[in-house]
């Protein structure tokens, strides 16, 4: 008991010795060091959607200067979830963050237009890079910029007609999909 009061007295000691100024010094280096600028590499992990109906949002993961994880939702530039979206709302525990994959999707149809498909399985895969860019976030991503390189696979295996031949029709969608994209890049945070 002697001990801790000792103990006590010299920490009331060191306060009064060093003054209000350090203590409030203190208090704003801890400010400063909560508003400084995040910058650094980030990895992204995606499962862009976990059924092959689209229906249901995928699964994100990210880590480096950002460190998260949620969900990835198909939307317009606004934010407003639609099917054939352009840009992914990253809906994560802390925050969202909108992201534009025109160029990667760009990249998944040039790549899909020269792929072998193999008539005999109705198969396809495909790898894939292309870039995303970071548009906007909210709350703890708030002023987020940036841009990522991902690098996925994409696997394939279409219908077949009641005749048995396989359908390669774009806008008929697949029996079984696989997806799933890794990449990494610079995030920064004000």
């Amino acid at each position: 008991m002697k001990r801790g009061i000792v103990l006590s007295a010299g920490v009331v000691a060191l306060v009064v010795v060093l003054g209000p100024t350090s203590v409030a010094s203190s208090a704003q280096r801890a400010q400063s060091a909560q508003k400084a600028k995040i910058s650094g590499p980030e990895k992204l992990f995606v499962l862009p959607r976990d059924t092959t109906s689209g229906a249901h949002p995928g699964t994100v993961l990210l880590t480096g200067a950002v460190a998260d994880y949620g969900k990835s939702v198909a939307t317009n530039a606004g934010g407003k979830p639609t099917p054939q979206g352009t840009y992914r709302e990253l809906e994560l525990t802390k925050g969202t963050f909108l992201v534009d994959i025109a160029s990667l999707e760009q990249a998944i149809d040039t790549t899909f237009s020269h792929a072998a498909f193999n008539m005999s399985t109705c198969s396809v895969s495909i790898t894939v890079s292309g870039a995303i860019k970071i548009v906007s976030g909210t709350k703890a991503y708030s002023g987020i910029t940036g841009s990522l390189m991902l690098t996925g696979s994409i696997a394939e295996i279409a219908p077949r007609t009641k005749s048995g031949a396989c359908t390669t029709k774009t806008s008929t969608r697949p029996v079984a999909t696989f997806t799933e994209f890794t990449g990494s890049g610079t995030v920064s945070l004000p």
